[in-house]
């Protein structure tokens, strides 16, 4: 299991601290192409910074979040694009796990981009400066064997025109099987406008071909390459954890 500090920041994400609460909604920011801004308006944002800036939006439209139900405050956060996307909502899981495990933030232990400026400015936007790309990357994370898996993993999905990342939150080994509980901040078609946001399922495999296990989210058997397609999957382990 992800340690309990891990775990409290996926219950804030899954359950956002306002009103009377809600999933945090899926943000896509490749659709959107924003580039900079603060963390809340780019799918990068911790809990705490999306409640902040939804509060200030409101403040500013004259809403009041307060007496808003769980379905109309997930349509406010929609229509005003707060959201996280599935690396940023990676990386604030994950740096929960490795203060936790470490002792020291992630950003501690991924190799920061080239440049002496972009390596300084990912001092400071670590969140912001995630990509799958970046995590998926030899020096950050190495591939690992299914039978190894462990909790704190990830599985990236990999293609020309779009990267995804689940984080895996707990193991089951059989003799016949290996399960893997995961959670992700996802989009699916079926969704539709304000359905999105963080999903948890479960991944059933019985060899090392990860499109091939069986997908299970809201009780229904789910097929990535279907709707999205995948040229690569891997499980992979970020070196802050190995």
């Amino acid at each position: 299991m992800l340690s309990p500090e891990a775990q409290k920041t996926i219950e804030s994400y899954i359950n956002l601290p306002i009103g009377a609460g809600c999933v945090t909604p899926y943000f896509n920011n490749r659709r959107k192409k924003i580039r900079g801004g603060l963390r809340a308006l780019i799918g990068k944002g911790s809990p705490k910074e999306i409640v902040e800036e939804a509060e200030i939006v409101a403040l500013r439209e004259k809403a009041d979040l307060k007496n808003l139900d769980s379905v109309t405050l997930k349509k406010f956060l929609v229509d005003k694009n707060l959201g996280i996307d599935c690396s940023g909502f990676a990386f604030h899981v994950l740096n929960a796990e490795s203060l936790a495990v470490n002792g020291k933030r992630l950003g501690a232990y991924l190799t920061s981009q080239k440049g002496f400026l972009r390596r300084f400015i990912s001092r400071f936007r670590e969140a912001e400066n995630i990509s799958v790309s970046h995590l998926v990357s030899e020096e950050n994370s190495t591939v690992v064997n299914i039978q190894n898996a462990q909790s704190g993993d990830i599985i990236t999905l990999l293609n020309s025109e779009y990267n995804h990342v689940v984080i895996i939150e707990s193991v089951e080994h059989n003799d016949a099987n290996t399960t893997l509980h995961y959670i992700h901040s996802y989009a699916w078609p079926e969704d539709g406008v304000y359905g999105h946001g963080i999903h948890r399922g479960t991944l059933t495999l019985s060899n090392e071909n990860i499109m091939r296990g069986t997908w299970i989210e809201d009780g229904h058997v789910v097929n990535f390459e279907k709707k999205r397609p995948v040229e690569k999957a891997e499980l992979r382990r970020l070196k802050a954890f190995i």
